[in-house]
């Protein structure tokens, strides 16, 4: 189970977030704050595994909280109705931030994010593959770099492994692999799409409001609206 306390000085808004969390059958509701103070004891105490944390509250900025917190912290997650904070949250090691009038699909995005966290437990970057091995024909298979790779798209059971000097096909799925996947170079953009943060050009937007990247090999990609707010977030934190 993953043992949650939710932070907001707004009792309807605490109350909003018990709904949405009822059809999680992994999450439990440890307790409720209102004020940083009443956050900072509960988790002293409680020892929470997950902080759905509002930003502007008494008693103190929710950022600041998050950033005072000793080791083992939980995993945090902001609830906010304010997007100016975003760099600051990250910056405080935040693994998720959902903008108000919370969307229930995309809070779900953010606890699959915490699962898979939770899972993983604290892993360094050392303890991401770095190279994959990839099987090209009878008796032959290939190395490839983690560095190396651009973007990966989903064919079925298959991942295809975009390099600058060709593609690979590997027998995976694309969930599975984002799991092995270095969060800290590599970002889900859509449901079928992985890329790499290295090779990001250019965002852009057309007239219907979709938005689309531009890898440096000229790959112009599409980005699903439930990955659109966190990709956006990670890549400006990643420049």
């Amino acid at each position: 189970m993953i043992r949650t306390l939710i932070v907001d000085d707004e009792p309807l808004a605490r109350a909003r977030v018990t709904m949405l969390l009822a059809s999680h059958d992994d999450v439990e509701i440890i307790g409720e704050a209102g004020d940083g103070a009443s956050a900072r004891t509960a988790i002293a105490n409680e020892r929470p595994d997950l902080v759905l944390l509002d930003i502007q509250m008494p008693g103190g900025n929710g950022v600041k909280l998050a950033e005072s917190l000793p080791e083992p912290r939980p995993v945090i997650v902001f609830l906010t109705a304010y997007d100016s904070h975003a760099v600051e949250a990250f910056d405080a090691a935040a693994l998720d931030y959902v903008l108000k009038p919370i969307d229930p699909k995309r809070l779900a995005l953010a606890l699959d994010r915490v699962r898979r966290q939770l899972a993983q437990g604290i892993q360094s970057a050392a303890e991401f593959p770095d190279r994959f091995l990839v099987r090209k024909s009878r008796g032959r298979r290939v190395v490839v770099r983690a560095a190396d790779i651009e973007w990966i798209g989903a064919e079925r059971n298959y991942v295809r492994l975009h390099t600058p000097a060709g593609s690979h096909l590997m027998r995976d799925a694309i969930g599975r692999l984002e799991e092995q996947l270095d969060p800290a170079q590599f970002a889900r953009i859509h449901r079928s799409a992985i890329v790499s943060l290295e090779y990001v050009s250019e965002l852009d937007t057309d007239a219907d409001g979709s938005l689309y990247v531009t890898l440096r090999s000229g790959q112009r990609l599409s980005v699903g609206d439930s990955y659109r707010d966190l990709f956006q977030r990670r890549l400006g934190r990643a420049l």
